[in-house]
């Protein structure tokens, strides 16, 4: 019994230093023109994972992410609002995105901050890539202000779920959709 709660122990250890050492390989820095492909195939990646179960059959992957794709491409072309990608890269390059956007709450007219999408690539999750990006955001909203941050995941998205609730994210509205009978 002792040998098996060592071995476990040593192999949450060995982990733990995993991801300890792929977070310290990362480095975050500010997005670039040449970034929008891998941003974008992230984002449809991420809407796939969020919507697909609402749209399929009758919306095929293939339309379905170039739908995301243009998507992206006319709220890049929005000037109106301040906003902000921030790109994760490691030894392989790139591990992953956050895409902010200032908002404003109609009721109290607080400015906040808002996640558009957060993306880590399969290969880098589990090495603290996420928290990382969620502390460039957080860094990010404070130099502008904010006094909050906020962001939408679906509820199937267990592994976003766990990191949101890890850095202490708070469910504060649920949305709910049917179709009309």
């Amino acid at each position: 019994m002792a040998a098996a709660a060592a071995g476990a122990s040593a192999r949450g250890a060995a982990a733990a230093g995993a991801a300890a050492k792929g977070a310290a390989a990362t480095r975050i820095r500010a997005g670039r023109e040449s970034d929008w492909r891998n941003v974008a195939r992230g984002n449809a990646q991420t809407a796939w994972i969020s919507f697909a179960s609402r749209y399929r059959p009758a919306i095929p992957a293939a339309a379905f992410r170039a739908r995301a794709r243009r998507f992206d491409l006319r709220l890049r072309a929005d000037r109106s609002a301040r906003r902000a990608l921030f790109i994760a890269e490691d030894e392989r390059g790139y591990a992953g995105h956050v895409w902010l956007e200032e908002r404003g709450d109609p009721w109290s007219l607080e400015r906040y901050t808002i996640v558009l999408t957060l993306y880590v690539e399969p290969r880098a999750r589990g090495y603290g890539v996420g928290h990382r990006l969620l502390r460039q955001a957080y860094r990010w909203g404070r130099r502008h202000g904010h006094a909050r941050i906020q962001l939408s995941v679906a509820p199937q998205n267990e592994a976003a779920l766990a990191l949101y609730r890890s850095e202490g994210f708070e469910t504060m509205l649920y949305s709910q959709s049917r179709p009309l009978p």
